[in-house]
């Protein structure tokens, strides 16, 4: 038998006692070991314990006192194990002294039989120590007390936050990362808060710290623009506060990236060398991986590489072949080079077979795009050099060496045993020109001329800034305004000779307003945004991101005069057609001596006034009674009430069966498609629907002829062709010489 010794290590050997001084009479494990029979037999000295025998009735534990440790208001538990032998009855558990109980006051005896347990839990009120029993009794036993010992602290929920300040510089669309120390200095678990923190900054999701350690928790700056921002990271501690103060600076980043420089070693084998410049085809690989490239060049078009040689020695003679590529492979195998990849671009390298440079610039003629990965590059000998012994070859940056200076590379041939490095290369990048953004009107940007992803500069005069939404759409929090151009439409729509146009006959609506709409799309951090409403927008700039309800993300802008909006007013019937008969056919086709009637169409993104609107359960439809007919779709993502509370179907309590008006922004329901024929109304207030009459194609127009002339009268008696606002006295004048006279109230 053996075991290891403790001070030397090594292996020992045990003796069973046995009978006799010669230590070895216990060798072996038993001395027939191995059918050796030679050896005397004999038995190792064993000593047995033993229970008496007893029929007196008796209670054990496998402990006689119990610790607790706790904190004032929680609790500690810990367990006994109670035996019973000849019971003539159960056994009674009694738990005394302060802020001790027991799980259990009575064990059957044929549980304790086999072994029963108890928990005895400690939730003390009041620090200090604690001691209490707990008694066990049967009959005809001896009572067993189990003694109970409590110690309780007050919890202390405290810590530190280091370092007070993070200052951190990095360049634009590059994340730079720092982190704080959070330390327990309590004896209380317990998970930071952390609030206040704003982009461009970030931190980590806090998680719990036991008592006495310390966590690390990264924060994040990620510029996406050149110049100096500022936050404050709180750190709340059991309501403690402690504010580390975050300073970043952003630059524009290089033009170049040099990576390597020749000596760093790793435990890839990134090179595949080969005595290049000394007869042709002579090849040479590097993998650069992409932990290495710096992120600011994901993205780029690289346009050269630059080379290093080694210090002393100059590339000479010789032209050459280069390959960029990406490679998903990080190291190379013994004697095996990689294929280049079908993304490569290639470029020779022409130079006077007198020239000696101690660095190479080759110049792609076809810059190759970096959208990550690891890099390799390949430079072949297409014109054999000058050199004609080992010690003249040329050397990258970094791959001579006193007792090695006769390779090319330290991998050469793939050799996995040579040392492992990356010779010194500068990656150059072409520089992204902002491009300029095309000048242009809302109505072309929105008409046949509008490119999605393309930034335009709005030529309009001015844009009205009419409504105004902070709302979380999508999940990214942006700032929304919805603006009219200045009425400035070619291609006006009016109602035809002898079609009426049934809104403004009921004295509803005057001339309609038909401007292009457009939303402006603004970060949610643009404080001024919030502002934008009832005013004059100009010089707007920004990326045309929606075609269908016209969007554009806002670069630039200039806020300008305050500026009025009357909403166009529209029913149900208008969402839906253009022309409409009094049974609510289309004029078109129609042979009938049945008045017609217009209804203009909404435009997309347009915000309006929806009148007449029934609702029916489900959605907004035309009055049955009316004569036409259509129905509206809701949608609720841009809805507030005027305390910014966002609505839905449920909280307005819309009633079946009564009238509605209410504003409310149109959007197109299908990708381009016409507004009458798909659209999702988002209303921006909603009040308690009325029971009062809804105008009707058949209540409010005579039918005994065409419509010839309606003129509106106001108090004073003066005629328009336009409701004037307050009570409008209609007159309307059919073919035949009747007329019909309504008053209505604009």
């Amino acid at each position: 038998m053996k075991v290891v010794g403790a001070s030397s290590g090594k292996y020992q050997t045990i003796y069973w006692n046995g009978e006799g001084t010669d230590k070895y009479v216990g060798y072996y494990f038993y001395q027939s070991w191995q059918a050796q029979k030679n050896k005397a037999a004999y038995m190792p000295k064993t000593t047995f314990v033993y229970e008496a025998a007893t029929s007196e009735p008796t209670i054990k534990v496998n402990n006689s006192s119990l610790d607790f440790n706790a904190f004032t208001g929680s609790t500690a538990e810990n367990a006994v194990t109670v035996t019973g032998r000849n019971l003539t009855g159960d056994i009674t558990a009694t738990i005394a002294g302060e802020g001790f109980s027991v799980n259990a006051t009575t064990i059957a005896a044929a549980d304790a039989a086999n072994g029963a347990e108890l928990t005895i839990t400690y939730a003390p009120t009041a620090a200090g120590t604690h001691t209490g029993t707990l008694t066990l009794s049967s009959d005809g036993a001896q009572d067993v007390v189990v003694n109970l010992n409590g110690n309780a602290v007050d919890p202390v929920i405290s810590g530190t936050v280091t370092p007070a300040e993070l200052t951190f510089e990095t360049y634009e669309n590059v994340a730079a990362t720092g982190a704080i120390t959070i330390e327990n200095t309590g004896n209380t678990a317990f998970t930071p808060v952390f609030s206040g923190i704003e982009a461009p900054f970030s931190i980590a999701e806090a998680t719990e710290i036991a008592a006495g350690e310390s966590k690390e928790f990264t924060v994040t700056y990620a510029p996406e623009e050149t110049g100096s921002h500022t936050g404050t990271l709180t750190v709340t501690i059991n309501g403690a506060e402690t504010n580390v103060t975050l300073t970043g600076t952003a630059t524009e980043a290089p033009l170049e990236a040099t990576i390597a420089d020749g000596t760093d070693t790793t435990d890839k084998l990134p090179v595949y060398g080969y005595y290049y410049d000394n007869a042709s085809s002579n090849y040479h690989q590097m993998i650069y991986p992409a932990s290495m490239i710096p992120s600011y060049l994901t993205g780029k078009k690289i346009t050269s590489l630059t080379f290093y040689s080694s210090s002393g020695l100059n590339f000479s003679g010789g032209n050459l072949a280069v390959r960029l590529a990406t490679t998903e492979t990080e190291k190379f195998e013994t004697t095996t080079k990689l294929t280049i990849a079908d993304n490569a671009v290639s470029q020779n390298f022409v130079r006077d077979a007198s020239e000696t440079l101690d660095k190479i610039v080759v110049e792609f003629d076809e810059p190759f795009e970096y959208n990550g990965g690891n890099i390799i590059i390949e430079t072949q000998v297409t014109t054999s050099g000058t050199c004609d012994t080992y010690s003249n070859h040329t050397f990258f940056y970094g791959i001579k060496t006193s007792e090695n200076y006769s390779y090319c590379a330290k991998g050469y041939y793939g050799s996995a045993e040579l040392e492992a490095f990356l010779p010194k290369v500068t990656f150059t990048y072409e520089k992204e020109e902002e491009p300029a953004a095309v000048e242009a009107t809302l109505a072309q940007i929105e008409g046949a001329e509008g490119v999605v992803g393309t930034k335009y500069a709005i030529t309009d005069e001015y844009l009205v800034a009419v409504e105004n939404r902070d709302v979380d759409v999508d999940g990214t929090g942006y700032v929304y305004v919805w603006c009219k151009d200045n009425d400035n439409v070619t291609d006006r729509l009016a109602a035809a000779e002898g079609v009426i146009d049934f809104m403004q006959q009921q004295g509803v609506q005057g001339d309609w307003d038909q401007s292009n709409w457009v939303v402006l799309r603004f970060k949610g951090d643009d404080q001024e945004a919030r502002s934008l409403k009832n005013c004059k927008l100009t010089n707007v700039i920004g990326t045309y991101v929606d075609a269908s309800n016209y969007m554009i993300d806002v670069e630039s802008y200039e806020k300008g005069e305050s500026a009025e909006y009357t909403p166009n007013v529209y029913c149900v019937a208008n969402f839906n057609a253009a022309n409409w008969g009094a049974a609510g056919v289309q004029q078109e086709g129609k042979d009938s001596d049945a008045p017609y009637y217009f209804f203009m169409t909404p435009k997309a993104q347009e915000v309006c006034e929806v009148t007449f609107a029934e609702w029916n359960g489900s959605s907004f439809q035309v009055p049955n009674e009316s004569g036409f007919s259509g129905a509206l779709t809701l949608g609720w993502a841009y809805n507030q009430d005027g305390a910014g509370t966002p609505m839905s179907q449920e909280t307005v309590n819309l009633e079946e069966g009564k009238s509605y008006k209410f504003n409310a922004i149109v959007m197109r329901s299908a990708s381009k498609g016409a507004i009458n024929g798909g659209s999702v109304v988002y209303p921006t207030n909603l009040t308690g629907g009325t029971e009062n009459d809804v105008p009707t194609a058949i209540s409010t127009v005579g039918v005994n002829g065409m419509v010839e002339s309606v003129k509106y009268y106001n108090v004073a008696g003066v005629e328009s062709n336009v409701p004037f606002e307050g009570i409008n006295i209609v007159v309307t004048r059919y073919s035949d010489g009747s007329t019909t006279t309504t008053k209505v109230l604009k």
